[in-house]
């Protein structure tokens, strides 16, 4: 039997659970003096049709309570199932944030990388260009320029590429993460 045919094999019908209650409302007429002395008064064979049809609204009641247990354990069954399935889910969101920071941390070092390796290569440029310009000096250069102004702009140069503020705008934003 599948879980779907338990499920409306045990589930009570509107009219079960108003006939449950017209048996308990017959119980209690029964267990009065009144009910007790008016049914004294019927007949034989009527008064066994009602100890007949009070057997079969026992056998009733305890099979309806049978299944108000069993569905109530099918219940339980389903909130563990649903606390089971919550528990592993809020851990497996707890596993993505763990990767995720993971993920961002090492972006954030390797756009460290890329910066620093940035300002390196533009740092070590420089440097070869200001000894090919003392190499030049002489060569090429009038008067008016002289290689103090060529290294400090060259100086300059470096600063102004390596600065983070230029650096953030070369790859896209802020330097940290």
């Amino acid at each position: 039997m599948t879980d779907n045919e338990k499920s409306s094999a045990t589930a009570m019908s509107d009219d079960e659970i108003i006939k449950a209650n017209d048996i308990l409302d017959k119980f209690d007429f029964f267990n009065q003096r009144v009910g007790r002395e008016l049914w004294s008064d019927k007949p034989k064979d009527i008064q066994d049709k009602d100890i007949e049809n009070f057997s079969n609204n026992v056998k009733f009641l305890k099979d309806f309570i049978t299944r108000l247990q069993a569905d109530k354990e099918a219940l339980i069954a389903g909130q563990e199932t649903l606390q089971n399935a919550l528990a592993e889910k809020n851990a497996e969101i707890e596993r993505l944030k763990t990767s995720n920071k993971n993920k961002l941390d090492l972006i954030h070092d390797l756009r460290s990388h890329i910066i620093d390796t940035h300002s390196a290569a533009i740092k070590k440029f420089a440097e070869r260009l200001k000894k090919l310009f003392d190499v030049l000096e002489c060569q090429y250069f009038d008067e008016d320029i002289t290689m103090n102004t060529i290294r400090e702009t060259v100086d300059t140069l470096v600063k102004e590429m390596t600065e983070p503020s230029l650096l953030d705008k070369k790859f896209g934003g802020d330097t940290k993460c």
